[in-house]
């Protein structure tokens, strides 16, 4: 455990500085102490507004997974940010250069020269990779890159020293490419800063309502004792558990809403180790092989979010949680049936009639009791495809994004005289990650029939854009590459156009989302922790008296 903690910490400082072994182990460290200094100042905080018991140990640990997970959030966004800044500045260095040598090799190493130190660890990476021609290495290579602009500029520079640049009416193909990146990179800030303003505070609203609720406890038997019976019975342990279960989920979906990919894929060293156990495998493959049409679609959505998880991985992990929610709802039902049981002993100690007894006792309702566990079984089984469809709907544009990074693979190499359509798939796979299988099957059997393949490849995907350019290269044999592609750098330029109105209305619909939803505990710990106490003790004294006067008749 404690090893799988300390990896996915590294894990955070390799991906912001690859290669700087000393560096990242200082980084690590100081990282570890802030996340720990933040947890003991929780944990102070908690104990100074909880009173021990069990209830409350479990909402410790939640609160300390909370801070973790806010801490790594805010921290990963915080240098990824810092990077995208790094980065453009570094593309106006490389367009300099390049202006005055010609020479993209010499442009880069004076540039990296001249940047911080993050950035210029990533551009060092790149710069050793420019001379890879293993596909493995280079798989290797695009797994490992921090962000996608990253990836474009590796294209970019590669087919220009391959092939060397090509003019279009005089104009530079890779300087025009580099200055669509630099507004793609510019655009990409703007938006993240306006994300930041506009769910400032968001997540923190979302907790804190967790703190009061012992407060709440005690101030309401304070002042009507006999409301112990909804706090320290089978309600107070269920609303306790709601407010936990929705607190968790909000505060999730609102992390969806600001980011909704992964910036830092985390290391599963031991949900890995549990799949490759031979049992478990086996069935994993079975399951998987009985439906694969619908797991090929979660691979593909898997990929599109830049998920850390595989397949079978993911079906696990859907297993996992319906088992284990399936034993702690049981936990629950069973204590919340044991404290209603003792709300005879509690109300005799406070000096309840026997018609108040029978008054506040309840019939339980076992069969109620099975179903509800088998619900919240079956909906925990389907958490993780819920995450995947919220993920895919929270503005995740990493589809967009690789089709904006082949459009700039294609405006590089169109130009160029005696450039095949084979020679096209190549490189398109070496920019593609989301389209990359279905244009390596195409590879495969071009040689075959080129036709066919490129139809199939056409047929194989639902993506309009993307068919777009394969018709595109259909037609390219009758008409010519350079005119099959003519108008390719035009939408290149309305799409980067687009997506700045893009971004003005979908972080205000964010925004609203997330601004209506964060409230959600804080209504659910006063209307239903605090009010609703109140409301059912004053029916159940209420109803007592009408008896009472009824008997005295």
């Amino acid at each position: 455990m404690m090893l799988r903690f300390l990896q996915t910490r590294r894990v955070i400082q390799e991906w912001l500085i690859p290669g700087e072994e000393e560096r990242i182990t200082c980084l690590t460290r100081r990282y570890l102490y802030t996340e720990l200094s933040l947890c003991i100042t929780f944990l102070c905080i908690a104990f100074f507004a909880w009173e021990l018991s069990f209830e409350s140990l479990l909402m410790i640990i939640m609160g300390v997974y909370l801070v973790s997970l806010y801490y790594r959030f805010h921290y990963t966004r915080k240098k990824y940010m810092s990077l995208l800044l790094q980065f453009e500045q570094f593309l106006v260095n490389v367009r300099n250069i390049y202006q005055n040598t010609g020479m993209v090799e010499e442009a880069l190493q004076e540039s990296i020269w001249e940047s911080q130190e993050e950035i210029a660890s990533h551009m060092q990476s790149l710069f050793m990779a420019l001379d890879l021609e293993d596909s493995e290495e280079l798989q290797e290579y695009k797994e490992g890159i921090a962000f996608p602009y990253i990836l474009t500029f590796y294209i970019l520079c590669k087919t220009c020293i391959t092939y060397g640049d090509s003019y279009t009416m005089g104009r530079s193909a890779f300087l025009s490419n580099m200055n669509h990146l630099k507004e793609e990179i510019h655009n990409e800030v703007l938006r993240r800063k306006c994300l930041n303003h506009v769910f400032s505070g968001l997540l923190f609203v979302t907790v804190f309502p967790i703190l009061f609720i012992d407060c709440i406890r005690r101030w309401s038997i304070g002042n009507l004792p006999e409301l112990i019976r909804y706090y320290d019975g089978g309600y107070g342990l269920l609303v306790k558990s709601i407010l936990c279960i929705v607190t968790i989920i909000i505060f999730r979906l609102i992390q969806y809403l600001i980011e909704p990919k992964e910036l830092v894929k985390r290391p599963h060293i031991y949900l890995d180790k549990l799949c490759n156990i031979q049992i478990v495998k086996q069935f994993l493959i079975e399951h998987i092989h009985k439906r694969e049409d619908k797991w090929k679609k979660v691979y593909r959505n898997l990929v599109s979010i830049s998920s850390s998880y595989t397949v079978y991985q993911f079906l696990f992990v859907k297993i996992c949680l319906a088992v284990s929610s399936c034993i702690i709802t049981s936990i629950v039902m069973i204590s919340m049936i044991i404290r209603e049981n003792s709300v005879s002993n509690i109300t005799s100690s406070l000096l309840y009639t026997q018609q108040e007894i029978a008054v506040a006792a309840r019939d339980t309702n076992y069969f109620l009791i099975i179903l509800c566990i088998i619900l919240i079984t079956i909906f925990s089984y389907y958490v993780p495809n819920i995450q995947l469809i919220i993920k895919l709907a929270c503005d995740n544009r990493d589809v967009e994004d690789e089709l904006m990074r082949l459009q700039a693979v294609l405006i590089m190499l169109t130009p160029i005289r005696r450039m095949t359509v084979e020679t096209l798939l190549e490189w398109l796979a070496y920019g593609s990650k989301i389209f990359l299988p279905t244009i390596l099957e195409c590879i495969d059997c071009f040689l075959q029939d080129n036709e066919k393949a490129l139809d199939t490849m056409y047929q194989s995907c639902d993506n309009e854009s993307f068919r777009h350019l394969v018709k595109n290269l259909e037609v390219s044999d009758r008409i010519g590459i350079y005119h099959a592609f003519e108008e390719v750098p035009g939408d290149y330029s309305y799409n980067i156009e687009k997506r700045k109105q893009d971004n003005e209305i979908r972080t205000d619909n964010q925004g609203t989302i997330g601004k209506f939803i964060a409230f959600f505990p804080m209504v659910l710990l006063i209307g239903g922790y605090l009010i609703v106490p109140f409301i059912l003790e004053s029916i159940s004294q209420f109803m007592t008296y009408v008896s009472q006067l009824q008997g005295l008749t």
